[in-house]
């Protein structure tokens, strides 16, 4: 009997990282808010393949997992996802679109590790969950991480459906998901994945402490 494999869903972004030599802070500070507009230069620049469903894949990969990854890229990912397959990653169905670009994230950091983001959702938010229906007898467990809501949720009802126990990791979604997406993703799963940041978050939003959330996991 062959092992089976982890369905992750997640984002696939490229991930741009600018450093600041100074204080943002120093920047803001007593500004009229209403009429900000500032520029910090930025002496320092990286850019990196990102994205939480690409990062889980990799890593469970170089566990010795067989992760297929579902998610999205734009007309500049065909490198990314040439790198994936190349790292031993699925990526059959890692849908590329041609009428968008790769999420991207663009991150500053100043000297004091403070950080002012933007994510552009890219390909992301025009994809969609593909048929896995031949998949099924394959997929042993899944990791729903942070992408499009939209289709977090079709995930979630997915691996409901198909009896495919997930692990359920809302992440930066967390603002973005209702209240009852949040208890419904949570019933369904084996598992919950927060840092105590997102947990606050999480249990606040939902109306649940960690008895519910062990209770509501089954």
């Amino acid at each position: 009997m062959h092992a089976k494999r982890t369905l992750i869903t997640g984002s696939v972004a490229y991930d741009v990282l600018l450093g600041y030599d100074g204080s943002f802070a120093d920047a803001i500070d007593g500004a009229d808010t209403k009429k900000l507009s500032v520029s910090f230069f930025s002496p320092r620049y990286a850019r990196h393949h990102g994205g939480t469903g690409a990062n889980i894949a990799w890593n469970l990969r170089l566990l010795g997992g067989d992760p297929m990854l579902v998610s999205t890229v734009g007309t500049d990912g065909s490198s990314y996802k040439a790198l994936m397959a190349e790292r031993g990653v699925d990526v059959t169905y890692l849908e590329q679109r041609a009428d968008s670009v790769t999420a991207t994230a663009m991150i500053g950091t100043d000297t004091g590790e403070r950080q002012i983001a933007f994510f552009h959702p890219g390909a992301d938010a025009l994809g969609d969950w593909p048929d896995l229906t031949d998949q099924r007898e394959d997929i042993g467990h899944a990791i729903i991480s942070p992408r499009n809501p939209i289709i977090m949720m079709k995930a979630v009802r997915w691996c409901a459906k198909h009896k495919v126990q997930y692990i359920f990791d809302p992440g930066q979604l967390i603002i973005g998901l209702s209240a009852d997406e949040l208890r419904f993703g949570m019933k369904q799963a084996k598992g919950i994945i927060a840092n105590a940041y997102e947990w606050e978050l999480l249990s606040q939003k939902a109306g649940i402490n960690e008895h519910d959330a062990v209770s509501h996991s089954d």
